[in-house]
């Protein structure tokens, strides 16, 4: 390896540095964690509910389902629409699932079908932020930053598994499991509020916008040839 190398966590530590990678990367954090609060205390939730093994996994079935059937056409609107707006609006789709889980722990009217229901409609949240996402981080950076981006972007989300379900642990066993739902809803507000002061993407050129136009049926024409 060369000497002049320099190893990752300097790379890492020059994408925090002032700028619209650093805001995005705090909002992610501190979203991610939130998400996964949720998850932890919709599991709980429904441990209460029942303990059949089937609706249990139902839950986790229902939100994967959408997501693997509406991932392309989402990929292909993070390629034709502004990322921004795709976010900003799966942001605010799932402060209302939040808020609606969390007002229905809270009242005591809560029930299975809810739950499902609600996982459904974050998979096909998920299902058009995800790709949006993965596309935007790039656009963040220069272009011998991407790889760091993505990787502290994946590092950020992975750590978030950890603080997210001991963070609603508490929460639970403090102010009860509408807490988890509640913070979780709030939460969004960060990556929104580090999403808007981002400015929108330079227009590239005429070649590179007419590739993102080009949707799913071009990709699928890539992959036959």
């Amino acid at each position: 390896m060369s000497s002049d190398a320099k190893p990752f966590w300097h790379d890492a530590l020059a994408l925090l540095r002032p700028g619209s990678f650093r805001r995005y990367i705090i909002g992610s954090l501190i979203s991610d964690t939130g998400t996964w609060m949720q998850v932890m205390a919709q599991a709980w939730v429904m441990s209460t509910l029942t303990n059949k093994a089937i609706l249990l996994g139902m839950v986790n079935l229902a939100a994967g389902i959408p997501t693997l059937l509406l991932t392309m056409p989402g990929g292909s609107a993070a390629d034709r629409f502004d990322k921004r707006k795709i976010l900003i609006g799966t942001q605010i789709w799932q402060i209302a699932l939040a808020i609606i889980l969390g007002w229905l722990v809270l009242t005591n009217r809560v029930q299975i079908w809810h739950i499902i229901v609600m996982a459904s409609l974050l998979g096909i949240c998920i299902a058009f932020e995800m790709p949006a996402i993965s596309a935007f981080v790039p656009e963040l950076v220069n272009r011998d930053q991407i790889a760091a981006a993505v990787a502290m972007d994946r590092s950020v989300f992975h750590g978030s598994r950890l603080l997210g379900p001991t963070l609603a642990g508490w929460m639970i066993t403090k102010w009860g499991a509408a807490s988890a739902f509640f913070g979780n809803a709030t939460s969004f507000i960060a990556l929104i509020v580090a999403i808007v002061s981002i400015p929108p993407r330079k227009v590239g050129t005429k070649e590179e916008e007419e590739q993102r136009r080009s949707g799913m049926l071009e990709g699928f024409r890539y992959i036959k040839s």
